[in-house]
């Protein structure tokens, strides 16, 4: 969930994908039966569910002023991070290296 509220989604390869368009946002239940709901607008991840018996156990969503909000409802716990500013940056490429 951390790398999804970073722009990295990386969920599972699951049968049955259901895909809709909701007005600009695509949204896709993703698992039988849903483990996974996405949405997504533009070329930005604004929310993803991970589900469980049913359940939402973890939530995110960004909002249009930049706001992240992570949730574990079942834990009572919240996180919010606001992003003040977008500039793509770069690392020097040694820092990859093992």
């Amino acid at each position: 969930m951390m790398w999804a509220s970073l722009g990295r989604l990386a969920i599972p390869a699951l049968p049955d994908t259901v895909v809709r368009i909701d007005g600009d946002v695509l949204r896709a239940d993703v698992g039988r039966p849903v483990q996974w709901r996405v949405a997504i607008r533009g070329d930005t991840l604004v929310g993803l569910d991970h589900i469980s018996r049913g359940k939402i156990v973890e939530s995110f969503s960004r909002d249009a002023s930049g706001v992240l909000t992570y949730e574990a409802p079942g834990a009572r716990r919240r996180l919010r991070l606001t992003i003040l500013r977008e500039q793509p940056g770069s690392f020097d490429a040694a820092i990859f290296s093992l």
